[in-house]
């Protein structure tokens, strides 16, 4: 047994710990509570850190003498916890909506939180990257190699502005907000920016039909619960499967790949996955409440992490960013390298949490008045 198998235990027992079962016949009414939603969110975090530690470790297309085998689990999940955060953001953006004065400096309230952490940890790449002497080519919004959710979101913060607080008609809204999704799946996938990019912005969408229909919802899906769970189990399993190993299962069943002919399905499968994914830890979350002490301290901070282990991540690996690039502190060791990543990003984003809470709290203030 490897030693870096522990982060599959230890991550397990991130969610398991204080999970309480609902009595039977009865059901978790918090199940999309600010509280509960954001210890999974935490969760999620930490489940993004492994995803990125392990691209950097013992992903298939690293250079073969640098593989380190222990995080192979973590490869691919990444857009699945992705999925949550914008499931979850489509919601409460719904939800909030309804409240009086919702769209009152509904930009400042917004952006500002989102801001803060991008756009010091953009300019911390940048000055890693001129240390390193790499080019300043291309886009230099993504000089940040984790930079893509922001801009993602945003547009959809944007449109749902457009479409709920200037349009002000439910149907044409949702209408609006369809269509930009659409937009911008197709916008991403023609710019071949890569399909992190758009296989799971559908959920920002998802969430607000959950928010507006909750209730009619959750009522249908209690009514044939157990059967919803094993079959969105199930798509999630083989939409998964097919999405991110399609070669291999045409490998090892004697098929022909052919990326030209396989890219859509493959992305199809990531889009479809990820939403029954939130679909599934919706109705687990349904029987099953979920909290401790490190979930609500890291539901406190999920943007500031996902923005803050980036530098981190590439700080420690093999490479800075581009294969080519010398690293600055490579750490070889798979399970001291994630163990310090982990660390290091918690560590920055608390105290960059803690540095711009009074700037926040000020911002919500304001757009009170």
């Amino acid at each position: 047994m490897q030693l870096a198998n522990i982060f599959y235990v230890l991550f397990a027992l991130l969610i398991l710990w204080g999970i309480k079962p609902v009595k039977l016949g009865q059901w978790n009414d918090e199940v999309m509570s600010f509280d509960h939603t954001k210890a999974f969110l935490g969760f999620s975090s930490i489940g993004i850190i492994l995803h990125h530690c392990a691209e950097k470790t013992c992903a298939p297309w690293m250079p073969p003498l640098m593989i380190r085998p222990g995080l192979e689990g973590f490869v691919w999940v990444g857009y699945l916890f992705v999925a949550s955060f914008f499931f979850c953001s489509g919601y409460g953006m719904y939800k909030s909506s309804k409240k009086e004065g919702a769209f009152k400096h509904f930009f400042l309230r917004r952006m500002v939180p989102v801001l803060l952490p991008t756009i010091v940890t953009w300019i911390i790449f940048v000055v890693l990257r001129y240390i390193r002497k790499m080019p300043f080519e291309g886009d230099p919004i993504q000089w940040h190699p984790h930079i893509w959710y922001v801009p993602v979101l945003i547009l959809l913060y944007i449109a749902f502005f457009v479409s709920f607080g200037l349009i002000k008609n439910e149907k044409a809204g949702f209408a609006v907000m369809t269509l930009v999704t659409v937009a911008l799946a197709a916008l991403f996938l023609h710019k071949e920016l890569g399909t992190w990019w758009c296989n799971t912005l559908h959920l920002f969408l998802i969430g607000m039909i959950v928010a507006k229909y909750e209730k009619p919802i959750l009522s249908f899906f209690k009514k044939g619960y157990v059967i919803f769970l094993i079959l969105t189990l199930a798509v999630t399993v083989v939409g998964f499967a097919v999405g991110n190993y399609w070669y291999n299962v045409c490998e090892k069943f004697g098929f022909v790949y052919d990326y030209e002919k396989s890219w859509a399905l493959c992305y199809f499968a990531q889009v479809i996955s990820a939403f029954t994914f939130a679909w599934f830890i919706l109705l687990l979350g349904m029987k099953l409440k979920i909290g401790n002490p490190v979930l609500k301290f890291l539901g406190k901070m999920t943007l500031d992490t996902y923005m803050f282990q980036a530098v981190f991540v590439f700080l420690f690996a093999y490479a800075f960013i581009d294969d080519k690039v010398k690293a600055f502190f490579y750490i070889k060791n798979v399970t001291l390298y994630t163990t310090v990543v982990l660390a290091t990003s918690l560590v920055a984003a608390y105290l960059f949490h803690l540095a711009t809470k009074p700037v926040v709290a000020k911002v919500k203030g304001v757009s009170r008045k």
